[in-house]
Order: structure tokens, then sequence, then C-alpha cells
């Protein structure tokens, strides 16, 4: 979110919080990598930053690495239909065009 610059992790079949992440920066969007089960988030105030998620266990999210390409917020994401790319859109009036595998792993 916006004020808490975390990312929450809730069971919605019980609505119990399974997991908080700090992002120490504005949360705008998600997006999820269907083949790696990681998380994409992309973010605002303080880095503009894109960050990678390990995902494999819902309680322990591990930070992958971040991306701080953009000027401004990276305001909106979308993963391509066959899920080997994404896009992202940034305050800064800039489109990017990322492959999912070029990022350090």
């Amino acid at each position: 979110g916006t004020q808490d610059k975390s990312i929450k992790f809730w069971d919605t079949r019980n609505g119990k919080l399974l997991g908080n992440v700090s992002t120490n920066s504005q949360v705008c969007a998600l997006i999820w990598d269907k083949y790696d089960q990681e998380l994409i988030s992309s973010h605002g105030f303080r880095d503009n930053q894109i960050s990678f998620w390990n995902f494999k266990n819902p309680t322990c999210c591990e930070k992958i690495c971040d991306i701080t390409q953009h000027q401004k917020r990276v305001l909106h994401m979308a993963m391509s239909p066959d899920g080997t790319s994404f896009i992202t859109a940034s305050a800064d009036e800039t489109l990017m065009f990322w492959r999912l595998r070029d990022y350090p792993q």
C-alpha cells in the first residue's frame, strides 16, 4: 500500500493474514509469474522500482532483485498472454517491455 509500504498475503478462505513484506516504498501494482512462482511488484515514492519476489512459501517471501529504470512511479503492469514478458507504464510517460528471464538470478 501507499502508507504502510508493504505487501500483505491473505488466505481468502478464512481472511487470515499469512505474511507481510516491507517494501520501503509505495506499492502500485502486482503481477504473478506463473512459471517461477514469483511475484512482481511495481513501486512509487521512494525508489520507483520493479521488484521480483520468491513466493514459494506465502509466509516467507524473499526479494530476488530490483530494477530501477523508470524515473517516476511505476503505476501499471500487465503480463503477456504467454507469461514470458510484461510491460510497465510509469508516471514519467514511458512504457517499458521486459522479458522475464532478463533479470539477474
